[in-house]
């Protein structure tokens, strides 16, 4: 097939999973890079320093060059595929030196082995007049808040601190970024936390008083 972004793809095998992942979704992949000339500049499937275990990549899709969160989005796992990426879904004008030229052609071995984490998906902000809008709270600077799920847990007060999952979008519904957990400890950052202090984004601090355990909330930020 031939995707309407211009991504060409054929089937190597077909998986029996039924979830597709979707953006912001953490997944587990095998793959094998490809220049046209026949170069492989990246590939899961040999170590990548001697001695060590070889195993499968962990990746978020939307952190991804755009060809790759596309591929990914149409396969379930057990799917593998070979495809072809054009240079304005990879790597574009600049490439990726040293291995990847500008305006280069890749061609990948991509196999979908499983889906992680879900992401928090995308739910449109309700329009002022709708029943929805009646719960909608005015914090700090514009912000406004939706609670969607109240929580039952302990609250986020004095020096505690909590780990939370969140997606930005558009409020067209365009993918923007994800902060969530990926298993390996050392790729938790101390700002996928929420505290009194040190938020890289102030109107989190807003959110400290409606922060539960097993809360879900939505935020419009100006």
């Amino acid at each position: 097939p031939i995707s309407p972004s211009g991504l060409k793809y054929c089937y190597l095998a077909r998986g029996e999973g039924k979830e597709y992942p979707g953006m912001g979704d953490t997944v587990r992949v095998d793959y094998t890079g490809w220049t046209l000339d026949g170069k492989s500049f990246d590939s899961s499937r040999i170590p990548r320093f001697p001695g060590r275990k070889v195993e499968p990549a962990e990746f978020q899709l939307g952190m991804l060059i755009d060809g790759w969160n596309e591929m990914l989005t149409l396969m379930v796992p057990g799917d593998r595929v070979l495809v072809t990426i054009p240079s304005d879904l990879a790597y574009g004008e600049q490439g990726s030196p040293p291995n990847i030229g500008p305006n280069a052609t890749l061609v990948f071995d991509m196999e979908l082995h499983a889906v992680l984490d879900r992401a928090p998906g995308f739910v449109a902000w309700p329009a002022a007049e709708s029943e929805d809008a009646a719960g909608i709270q005015k914090l700090d600077a514009g912000v406004e808040l939706r609670v969607l799920a109240a929580g039952t847990g302990e609250p986020v007060s004095g020096d505690r601190v909590a780990t939370m999952k969140s997606s930005c979008w558009t409020e067209s519904g365009k993918f923007a970024f994800v902060h969530s957990f990926i298993q390996q400890p050392q790729m938790v950052p101390a700002w996928r936390t929420l505290g009194a202090q040190g938020q890289p984004l102030p109107f989190m601090r807003s959110l400290l008083p409606y922060a539960r355990a097993g809360a879900r909330l939505q935020v419009r930020v100006p």
